[in-house]
């Protein structure tokens, strides 16, 4: 079973007399009421970044979509989201360029985006708030916080 963004998703078996949570037996599409909610677009290069975040927010209910590099993450975040999680070292474009982008984009100009980036310093903070990053994560971080700052995040979306 795949989810709207065609990500694999499995079934939890429930216990006897539990009833299965529905978020982990039907494409997040079509849950009702819910369409429009928990898409996440993943930017980021890193293969073993990429399953720990998405098998994280998957099981948080969420809906990711996961893009290796620039070209493919500004198609994907185009195509609708209710957040960008944005890594700023990409292979084939910096991260703070395609933030820019992002925010000029009708499409995607209203978008959250939280930066996730190994770089710690306060100007790097600053240069991704001023273009356009709602919000910034310093890698390595807990998955439990990435979780709760997506949550707010796609909420206030």
């Amino acid at each position: 079973m795949r989810d709207g963004y065609g990500v694999p998703v499995q079934p939890k078996r429930a216990a006897h007399g539990d009833t299965p949570s529905p978020s982990l037996h039907y494409p997040f599409s079509q849950l009702r009421g819910l369409e429009a909610r928990g898409r996440i677009v993943l930017i980021e290069d890193d293969p073993d970044i990429q399953e720990v975040i998405s098998y994280s927010l998957t099981q948080a209910g969420f809906s990711v979509r996961i893009a290796g590099s620039a070209k493919n993450g500004l198609d994907a975040a185009c195509r609708g989201a209710d957040l960008v999680l944005l890594d700023l070292n990409l292979p084939d474009g910096d991260g703070l360029e395609i933030c820019r982008h992002l925010r000029r984009r009708s499409a995607s100009s209203s978008t959250p985006i939280l930066i996730i980036s190994a770089r710690s310093d306060a100007a790097d903070k600053d240069r991704g708030r001023e273009a356009g990053a709602t919000d910034y994560l310093v890698k390595p971080f807990s998955l439990k916080e990435l979780v709760s700052r997506c949550r707010t995040h796609v909420r206030r979306a």
